[in-house]
């Protein structure tokens, strides 16, 4: 059984599980949605990780901003190319309230490289094309995707694994890809009573640009309360799609403020993970992935260096005290030495003047 098969096995075997594979907050705020939470979830304590926001909005009329991203030769048709070393893929797709798909594309021998984007091609590298229902919807530079608007029905969701330039990449001839299907529920009749009307998809949204400008975060350790405002940065061709880069260094609560403007209005608003009641993941413990051994953490490790040093410093002082007290008693007994020997010699000049006295008397 090849690689892919398997892939497209797991995937579908994922896909029909409950459990998260991906867990952001969505909410509404204003004329804009707001999508925040880690880049890479889940998140561990010591990787390298990023907080993820995502600003869009719901399309204008006449908008030549539809698939931003997508250039020229989408559709062109280009040869598959044999990837010079393994890869392989598998997807989860998680169904969020309202009808989105949130993809979580699972990669092994492969970097995402957003950068490297319309340049030649590189081994082990490059990008993704997602399809619904056999027709291309968009391009993936990062392990997560968000699906909106979808039809109610089975929709069968595909992402196959390109080089830089853009070519499907394929491993003993296969193509690399993952398919995962799901059921978006029809909500229409229940939640608006228009009966037998055919609903309708979500209106299309896209992302608003310019925010590294305007906005920031403030990310917060709950637990220590140790908190650090960030600077963002604007995911390359991801327009709306924002990253403050860092590495949570403890596991537990921690808390995202989103602040600043977006194109003129006022936004302020707290995301909590889920040990404060919100959607997106806690950090994790290092030791939860490790194998076979669980090895101390960086945070463990300054904790015991810290407690050596304590440790050391305290039998220094022990040891300080303690020759003090030694030289103490090796000066008392010196003095007493001294006046021993002073006592001495006065006591043998006492009997000495008393012989003489005694001497000058019997001869008188």
């Amino acid at each position: 059984m090849s690689k892919i098969l398997i892939a497209m096995i797991s995937a579908a075997a994922l896909a029909s599980t409950s459990a998260a594979a991906f867990a952001h907050e969505d909410r509404e705020y204003g004329d804009y949605q707001l999508v925040v939470g880690f880049m890479q979830e889940p998140a561990y304590e010591g990787e390298k990780n990023a907080v993820s926001i995502r600003v869009t909005k719901e399309k204008e009329e006449g908008s030549r901003a539809a698939d931003m991203g997508m250039g020229s030769h989408d559709s062109a048709s280009h040869a598959p190319v044999e990837s010079e070393t393994p890869v392989s893929a598998r997807i989860s797709a998680e169904l969020e309230t309202g009808g989105g798909v949130n993809v979580h594309i699972m990669t092994e021998g492969w970097s995402w490289s957003p950068q490297g984007v319309n340049l030649p091609h590189k081994p082990g590298e490059g990008h993704a094309h997602i399809y619904v229902d056999g027709e291309k919807v968009g391009r993936v530079y990062a392990p997560y995707y968000h699906l909106a608007g979808l039809q109610p029905g089975e929709r069968h969701i595909r992402v196959a694994l390109n080089t830089n330039d853009h070519n499907e990449l394929t491993v003993n001839g296969e193509i690399v890809e993952a398919t995962a299907t799901v059921r978006i529920p029809d909500t229409g009749a229940d939640d608006t009573g228009m009966g037998g009307m055919e609903s309708r998809a979500e209106p299309e949204a896209v992302g608003v640009e310019g925010l590294q400008d305007t906005l920031r975060v403030e990310v917060t350790h709950v637990p220590s309360g140790v908190s650090m405002v960030m600077n963002l940065r604007s995911v390359f061709e991801d327009p709306g799609h924002y990253a403050a880069d860092l590495i949570p260094t403890s596991p537990g609560h921690y808390r995202m403020r989103v602040f600043g403007t977006v194109e003129g209005e006022e936004i302020d608003a707290t995301f909590e993970s889920k040990a404060g009641g919100g959607d997106f993941d806690d950090v994790q413990p290092a030791s939860a992935i490790h194998f076979p051994d669980a090895l101390p953490s960086g945070r463990e490790l300054e904790g015991a260096a810290r407690g050596a040093q304590a440790a050391a410093e305290s039998a220094r002082d022990a040891a300080m005290s303690a020759e003090e007290s030694v030289s103490g008693a090796s000066t008392l007994g010196l003095v007493g030495v001294a006046l021993g020997a002073l006592g001495a010699l006065m006591g043998g000049g006492a009997l000495l003047i008393s012989m003489r006295n005694r001497s000058g008397e019997s001869t008188r």
